[in-house]
């Protein structure tokens, strides 16, 4: 105040004007989808707004940007104030909804009449449609009673993102099933697989099944067998359905000498015996591969120049069925001659199933014999031949001998020094 003329007082007054920096005026969060926009606005106060960060902005130096930010983002404005002189600054959040983050469940498949619950994930408010088949259409999880295939809708809001995603419900009168036959080698095993509109298995006989309550339990079985699966799904009726596991047998039908011998530097034919059915059909593999003039045949030479014993192992393979079984012999090397090189079964079944039906000499040190006699239990002849690859079928004057014990007589010639080679026997005709 001022005292003037007279004794009188003179007053003027000043106004102070205070911004408050922690004032909001950059408005409320937003919330969109990954991939829309949403324009920013600071309101008009104050001067000069900048944004911060620049992602997702179409300018950082001006009132209204367009956000589209990848993810959610926390935007800073920043404006000054030409008479305060000070900045001032708010903050707006971004929130950014990804499109995956609604899912109205798996599809899946009810009998008619039955209720289903759908199993919903969203965010926000949620509606589902059509409504008049749910009991709440307002939550995530309503139970549904349809009796025709519908497709369910959910939906999820929040601020300016609605996302939408979908379920479709199948009917199903009742369950259906379907199978397939398989097969495999005898000590393998293989799935039985089972397939259709089911979510209930029962395998029957549970022989030979690891699980009979799942829709592709292991089989190994040792005989071919038929199982009967019944499906079942909810309260629908039940459906059955069959599938054969056919169990192919191995190659047994092949037969080779345990042991060959051999003198050193002589060619060893050997030779693998099919003594099952005429039409058997066999692959063979002979390990290892030396000294062999074949090793994928039936009746390779052995051309061993050695003193050392030598093992081959066979992998016989059936060629209709792929089933395999092995075989070994030993090549033994030998330095004199004895009677054992000539070698006759004490036994054989010449009742015509193909299988040990002929009875041979066999030998691997003498190419071929001086004679070959076989006699009854009273003396008489029976059989009589001078070739080593014949064999008696069990047979005298065309007609089948009778079961019992024979006696064989061998003659044979050793090849190192032409010495008699003598062997005698009993063997014995089964029927």
């Amino acid at each position: 105040s001022v005292t003037g003329p007279g004794g009188c007082f003179a007053m003027d007054t000043i106004e102070v004007i205070v911004f408050d920096p922690s004032q909001e005026f950059a408005g409320p969060d937003r919330t969109v989808c990954r991939g829309d926009t949403v324009i920013l606005d600071y309101g008009g106060f104050g001067n000069n707004p900048s944004w911060a960060p620049a992602d997702g902005l179409t300018c950082v130096f001006c009132p209204y940007p367009v956000a589209s930010p990848a993810d959610t983002t926390v935007y800073t404005i920043t404006v000054d104030d030409p008479i305060a002189g000070c900045l001032i600054r708010d903050t707006v959040v971004v929130n950014v909804i990804h499109l995956d983050a609604i899912d109205a469940g798996m599809d899946a498949q009810v009998c008619s009449g039955d209720p289903i619950q759908l199993n919903g994930t969203g965010f926000g408010e949620i509606v589902w449609s059509p409504t008049a088949l749910l009991d709440n259409d307002t939550i995530s999880n309503p139970t549904a009673i349809i009796t025709e295939n519908t497709t369910f809708y959910f939906t999820s809001t929040d601020g300016n993102c609605s996302l939408t995603d979908s379920v479709a419900i199948t009917v199903k009168d009742s369950a259906s099933i379907m199978v397939n036959d398989i097969e495999y080698c005898l000590g393998d095993s293989l799935d039985l697989f089972a397939f259709g509109d089911a979510d209930g298995y029962v395998w029957s006989p549970a022989l030979g099944l690891s699980n009979p309550n799942i829709a592709n339990p292991i089989a190994s079985v040792d005989t071919t067998t038929t199982y009967t699966v019944t499906a079942s799904l909810g309260t629908c009726p039940t459906a059955t359905a069959t599938a054969t596991v056919t169990v192919n047998p191995l190659p047994t039908g092949a037969y080779i000498l345990p042991i060959h011998n051999f003198f050193s530097g002589q060619p060893i034919q050997l030779f693998i015996e099919e003594t099952g059915s005429e039409n058997l059909l066999y692959g063979y593999d002979w390990m290892p591969q030396s000294n062999l003039t074949c090793y994928d045949c039936q009746a390779p030479i052995a051309l061993l120049d050695t003193n050392l014993i030598y093992n081959y192992d066979i992998l016989v393979t059936d060629l209709e069925t792929g089933c395999q079984s092995n075989l070994e012999t030993e090549l033994r090397p030998l330095t004199f001659c004895t009677p054992d090189i000539l070698a006759v079964p004490n036994a054989f079944t010449p009742n015509g199933d193909g299988n040990n039906d002929v009875l041979y000499v066999r030998s691997t040190g003498v190419a071929d014999i001086l004679i070959f006699r076989v006699f009854d239990r009273w003396g008489e002849m029976v059989y009589e031949t001078k070739n080593i690859s014949q064999g008696w079928d069990g047979t005298y004057q065309g007609k089948p001998v009778n079961p019992g014990v024979y006696v064989y007589y061998v003659q044979g010639i050793c090849p190192l020094d032409n010495s008699d080679l003598l062997k005698k026997g009993n063997v014995t005709v089964i029927r």
